[in-house]
């Protein structure tokens, strides 16, 4: 998390003198590239270190090692190998923490679209082959008994199936991620219409949708670039110039990614 701190904040390289500054503003005015920034220069990286370090209660949360805390470490390495230009090694790891809890799959939405934003369609397809193919290996020690492949997707919950009565479930369960007691953001909400589809769930699950799309595409507008790389996918000379080039790319993309998570944390029916 540190190291991901460094990357978005990192700040200018100074240069060595008057004259040569000017040269090199030339020289990349001329070839249109960014300025050059170092990543071991920025204070506000060693704040978040800080914090971490200090937060006394969080650490004693992360030593309980539930596998909250193993799906968010393959997160973070996820995230971390995608502001590297390494989209497909980030879907592995994706589809890792979305093999130890379903609440991985929160991150999809912002992850695939960096990817189409970044790196293209055919990235794109690569990535979303990896993280279903993997869901589908891991399902065969469970195909060659009772349950079928689709069993195995249904309850890793990539289609947004619930749990569909097994073991006795109660029928909210298909559509809430906690019991109203255990609940963070929705204990206000009246018990009846807690528990009840039409009244909150249907609701927050089009609120979830909604913000994810207004902030990659609308507040981020990221859409003329997907739309670009879509129409392009098969010109192998506009192939090549794809990636993470910049560094405001690279702060976009962890914006879209953690911004985008977190929307779907506080729109998830029953948060918990």
């Amino acid at each position: 998390m540190v190291k991901m701190a460094y990357i978005y904040f990192a700040e200018e390289k100074a240069s060595s003198s008057n004259e040569q500054k000017k040269k090199q503003d030339k020289k990349k005015v001329a070839n249109k590239q960014e300025k050059e920034y170092d990543e071991m220069l920025s204070s506000r990286a060693q704040m978040i270190a800080f914090i971490l370090v200090g937060n006394k209660g969080d650490r004693g949360y992360w030593s309980a090692m539930y596998n909250d805390e193993i799906m968010m470490l393959y997160m973070l390495i996820a995230v971390y190998y995608m502001l590297r230009n390494k989209p497909l090694i980030g879907s592995f790891w994706v589809t890792m923490a979305l093999g130890v809890k379903a609440g991985a799959i929160l991150l999809l939405p912002g992850l695939l679209g960096q990817i189409q934003y970044n790196h293209g369609t055919i990235k794109l397809l690569l990535s979303i082959a990896i993280i279903v193919g993997f869901q589908v290996i891991s399902a065969l020690p469970f195909v060659l008994n009772d349950s079928t492949v689709a069993d195995y997707i249904h309850r890793s919950k990539l289609t947004g199936a619930g749990r569909n009565g097994i073991a006795r479930a109660a029928l909210f369960w298909d559509y809430m991620a906690a019991h109203r007691g255990l609940s963070i953001f929705w204990t206000f909400i009246e018990e009846d219409c807690y528990f009840h589809w039409p009244c909150l769930a249907k609701k927050l699950k089009i609120a979830m949708l909604l913000t994810n799309i207004y902030h990659f595409f609308g507040r981020k507008w990221c859409l003329p670039r997907c739309l670009t790389n879509l129409f392009e996918t098969f010109d192998g000379t506009a192939r090549a110039k794809l990636g993470i080039k910049t560094q405001a790319q690279i702060k976009l993309t962890l914006e879209v990614l953690i911004l985008g998570y977190m929307g779907g944390i506080v729109t998830m029916p029953g948060a918990n």
